[in-house]
């Protein structure tokens, strides 16, 4: 039962820190007792190794710490002697205010830039900041780094000493090694910048290997959409591969303006293939979404990049009309079927402007997609006709639903004017596909100019193509029969 308590409170002076254990009462016991657990012969290798590893222990944990852990803590340190390795040696506060890590990598991984970061991540690990740290450079190996990790309030966390292990063998082995161990032996060789590496982890390069491989192969790009975390912000960005040659910012950024992005910045590296004599690059293109809106990565990050390559391509127009991929969830054949009907009306006299019908489209993505599924479900041969009848009946009454609560007469108008031209339509190429499978290149619709209703007279063509081709050169985007 306690019934007092005696705290002596002060500063070590130098000689806590400068004199042999041996010569400090408290230090003596603990260094006899863990001496005694051993067994060792003081004169034998493995005693005068024991006494070495107490000898250079960190002063201030070694009055700290219990003696059972530090035993624990020397039978791991003396291993390194043999097979230096990673290794994560932790002692939390008995009042959580800081905690103590002893951290050993193998010397030739050791710098100033490993350092900081396995001082980032055990504060991020422990919730905490980095009070101070005591690099050492004993004999051996390894290097040695005493954090001390200092914590404000709360339960200190408790991590297991491999999973500490595994993180700091992740930061501090070398970023080639790395990617070699995880995309085999038989991977291509890929010579990067210190500015690659410190942007793009092994990991991230393994899972990109696809596409730096296919633009190697002859593929003229490829793209990948993904988020990062940086400090405490998720950035969205894109991943553009090209071969050879930079892409120029004029030939991206309207590309992803057009597809409702706003490109925030942009890095460029250069990844170099010797056994294949390419060059691939990379241009990395941080982008915003109006009013901090999220990506759906499941559902619209294929579609997004079905529709840069598209544009990319010259197979649809690089127009406003591309946000309603990421506004409505279509994909870009399916808005190029309304961007069609744009172009119809247009073509027929009415007086707004194709920018305007497809601000109005974008204003109201959930019409939008009633609008094409009232194309859809009117011509795809799929569809029995009793069926067919019902989803247009239901299309029609949802349409006049959500035109109610449209307070602009121009929007309304030109919804309007879409209903109409697709109820005119008599016939489309939209489901056929070629001996290959794939869509027709060319998409057509057949309309009927007595279904017509409020429209200035037709133009005497009846057909249009307006899914882009290249023809010896020439951009087709309308057509006569």
């Amino acid at each position: 039962k306690v019934t007092g308590e005696l705290r002596v409170v002060g500063l070590f002076t130098a000689t806590a820190y400068t004199h042999s254990v041996n010569e400090i009462p408290l230090l003596r016991a603990k260094v006899e007792q863990v001496e005694d657990h051993f067994g060792f012969d003081p004169l034998s290798h493995s005693g005068r190794m024991l006494r070495n590893t107490l000898e250079s222990y960190p002063r201030d944990d070694l009055f700290q710490i219990d003696t059972d852990l530090l035993a624990r803590y020397c039978e791991q340190i003396m291993e390194l002697a043999e097979r230096p390795r990673v290794r994560a040696l932790a002692r939390i506060d008995h009042f959580d205010r800081f905690v103590s890590i002893i951290v050993y990598v193998p010397r030739e991984n050791y710098n100033s830039a490993v350092r900081e970061k396995i001082g980032a991540y055990l504060a991020s690990a422990y919730q905490g900041h980095v009070s101070a740290y005591y690099p050492a450079f004993p004999e051996g190996g390894t290097a040695r780094v005493h954090f001390i990790i200092g914590r404000r309030d709360g339960k200190t966390p408790r991590i297991a000493q491999p999973k500490l292990e595994e993180a700091i063998r992740a930061i501090s082995t070398p970023w080639e090694e790395r990617f070699v161990g995880l995309a085999g032996a038989d991977a291509p060789v890929i010579e990067t910048t210190f500015a690659f590496q410190e942007a793009f982890s092994p990991e991230q390069t393994v899972s990109d290997l696809p596409n730096i491989l296919a633009c190697a192969g002859g593929e003229p790009i490829r793209i990948s959409l993904y988020e990062r975390q940086e400090e405490e912000r998720l950035i969205l960005a894109l991943k553009i591969f090209h071969a050879e040659d930079h892409l120029a910012l004029s030939r991206r950024v309207p590309l992803l303006e057009n597809l409702g992005f706003q490109v925030v910045s942009e890095r460029t590296f250069d990844l170099e293939l010797p056994d294949a004599g390419k060059r691939i690059v990379l241009h990395d293109m941080e982008l915003e979404l109006p009013e901090g809106d999220r990506i759906d990565f499941a559902k619209e990050a294929p579609l997004i990049e079905e529709a840069f390559l598209a544009a990319f391509a010259g197979l649809v127009d690089n127009d406003s009309f591309n946000r309603l991929v990421l506004l409505t969830g279509l994909s870009v054949r399916e808005v190029t079927v309304l961007r069609a009907y744009a172009r119809y009306l247009r073509q027929t006299g009415i007086v707004y402007s194709q920018a305007h019908i497809a601000d109005t489209l974008a204003r109201y993505p959930a019409i939008s997609r009633r609008i094409f599924a009232l194309f859809r479900d009117g011509f795809d041969p799929a569809i029995g006709e009793k069926q067919r009848e019902r989803k247009l009946t239901d299309h029609h009454a949802a349409i006049e639903e959500a035109l109610i609560a449209v307070p602009n007469l121009d929007d309304d108008r030109t919804f309007r004017r879409f209903v109409n031209a697709i109820d005119s339509t008599l016939r489309t190429n939209y489901f056929q596909r070629g001996a290959d499978g794939k869509p027709k290149p060319l998409l057509a619709f057949k309309f009927d100019p007595k279904l017509l209703e409020g429209l200035p007279q037709p133009r005497p063509f009846r057909e249009i193509f307006v899914y882009g081709v290249e023809v010896e050169g020439v951009h087709l985007r309308f057509g006569k029969v």
